[in-house]
């Protein structure tokens, strides 16, 4: 399980490095893989925090799907607005990660009451059951001479089904 500050952490750290690549070694591969991988996870990530997501796996495959997302959006404002430039765009998705991973160390927290840690990954809390009810079905011992629903096979047609109205 992750800790509620290593997300932050990370976002802060991968953006420092994105920022520093930036700036100290321009136009090689290296900048194009950190960059890339910066920009399909940190933004996301920032934002799906706020939903307090539990798993793992689920925070991750929301996350790179909503940075994506936002990638598209401040490229798209930035290019409608007349003022489309890479550096800018980064720029913009690195402030706004760092400002969410600040805001995070403050605010989420973890839970404050203690649980089980097996419960909890079993997938226990996920079956939501309703209360039991018994079922109505017919007793055979008290059945009337002569009635013929006990045993047979119940039609799901009305009697009156319209069927036989002038139509």
């Amino acid at each position: 399980m992750i800790r509620y500050w290593e997300w932050p952490f990370a976002i802060l750290l991968a953006s420092l490095c994105v920022a520093l690549i930036f700036d100290f070694v321009p136009g090689n591969s290296f900048d194009f893989a950190v960059t890339l991988l910066f920009l399909s996870i940190c933004p996301g990530i920032a934002l799906v925090r706020w939903a307090r997501i539990k798993s793992l796996m689920m925070q991750l495959m929301t996350g790179i799907a909503l940075s994506f997302a936002l990638d598209a959006l401040v490229m798209g404002l930035l290019m409608y607005n007349g003022l489309w430039n890479p550096q800018l765009a980064i720029v913009i998705l690195i402030v706004f990660c760092d400002l969410n991973a600040i805001v995070q160390f403050f605010v989420i927290r973890p839970p404050r009451a203690t649980y089980d840690a097996q419960a909890v990954h079993s997938g226990a809390e996920l079956l939501i059951l309703p209360p039991a009810t018994p079922l109505m079905l017919p007793d055979p011992a008290s059945a009337v001479e002569g009635d013929d629903r006990v045993g047979a096979e119940i039609d799901l047609v009305p009697a009156d089904s319209g069927a036989d109205r002038p139509g």
